[in-house]
């Protein structure tokens, strides 16, 4: 019962949340960022179908050179990551085609993001990354070839 009423509040709340995020001031997407996570953190499943819309808002986010808006970014970031650990119906396939789509940043804070969300889902829901290497096979050489040390251990 409380989840179908979740469910039902997610993109009335969602939707103005995430169009602030893109807002070019950076008090406005620090506290769209903050209200985000605490959407998240409230209706946890209920933002499974909004899944794809979170995901791209906070890639892009990724790369802001706000240093107070990454760490929101961040904090978003593990809060999405608890919700799809605790979702088992979470759809790997649809997660897939986006982070093809996107795998291949200039940012390298962006290449971290997109690395991060493949060794997490690798690591917690037994990803099979052999199913989707031919997907995900040149993003992760980009993301290799990269000069930052950091992504290339990620």
């Amino acid at each position: 019962m409380l989840q179908s009423t979740a469910d039902d509040f997610a993109k009335p709340l969602l939707r103005p949340v995430l169009t602030c995020v893109n807002d070019p001031n950076i008090v406005m997407r620090k506290a769209a960022l903050d209200a985000l996570f605490n959407v998240l953190k409230c209706l946890q499943l209920g933002i499974r179908d909004n899944f794809t819309d979170i995901f791209t808002v906070l890639s892009n986010s990724s790369m802001d050179l706000d240093q107070e808006v990454k760490l929101a970014v961040e904090m978003c970031d593990r809060a999405l990551k608890d919700v799809v650990s605790m979702d088992w119906t979470f759809d790997t396939d649809k997660f897939v085609v986006v982070a093809r789509e996107r795998l291949i940043p200039d940012d390298p804070f962006a290449r971290m993001f997109h690395l991060g969300w493949i060794s997490f889902l690798e690591d917690f829901k037994n990803f099979s990354l052999v199913r989707y290497l031919p997907d995900l096979l040149d993003g992760v050489l980009v993301c290799l070839g990269d000069s930052n040390r950091d992504i290339q251990t990620a």
